[in-house]
């Protein structure tokens, strides 16, 4: 269950911390989490390495 649950709040919980996810207000993850980072810190956590990703980023373009 840790890697399922508990490594990826870690890694999320990391940009709180450091104050990149920081933001007045209630915002959803998506909106406050660095994407791009989050995922690349997730890999490293998880020791994947030269792998294709588990993941597909999809963005909706912002007006």
């Amino acid at each position: 269950m840790a890697r399922v649950t508990g490594i990826p709040l870690a890694v999320g919980m990391s940009q709180v911390i450091d104050g990149s996810a920081r933001g007045p207000g209630v915002h959803p993850p998506e909106a406050v989490i660095d994407a791009d980072r989050f995922f690349e810190s997730l890999d490293i956590a998880l020791g994947r390495t030269g792998q294709a990703p588990l993941y597909l980023l999809e963005r909706e373009p912002m007006d």
